[in-house]
């Protein structure tokens, strides 16, 4: 993604049905992103491949491009509800 975009980077109108992409400030990388809601000039998307969500200026999403749609989210969501809660720490595996 990274030599794509810096070849081509050029941000669009924003529409929420569609995937985009965004270089992120603190890691410098690349990442996929869904709108999930917008404040002002600024967007609440998730983070496809990382499952957590970012607030995102929005000159800095760029619409995904197809062959980045293809690939599979690399986050996997889970859910530990039914599990009993641990009050000490006998239970530690390594």
């Amino acid at each position: 993604m990274k030599e794509f975009y810096e070849k081509n980077p050029y941000p669009l109108p924003i529409c929420s049905e569609h995937l985009y992409a965004t270089k992120l400030e603190n890691t410098q990388e690349w990442e996929r992103v869904k709108i999930v809601s917008n404040v002002d000039k600024f967007y609440c998307c998730y983070l496809v491949d990382k499952g957590v969500t970012n607030f995102i200026p929005d000159e800095k999403l760029f619409l995904l491009d197809d062959q980045f749609k293809l690939l599979p989210p690399r986050s996997t969501k889970a859910s530990l509800f039914g599990m009993p809660l641990l009050l000490n720490n006998s239970f530690i595996y390594s």
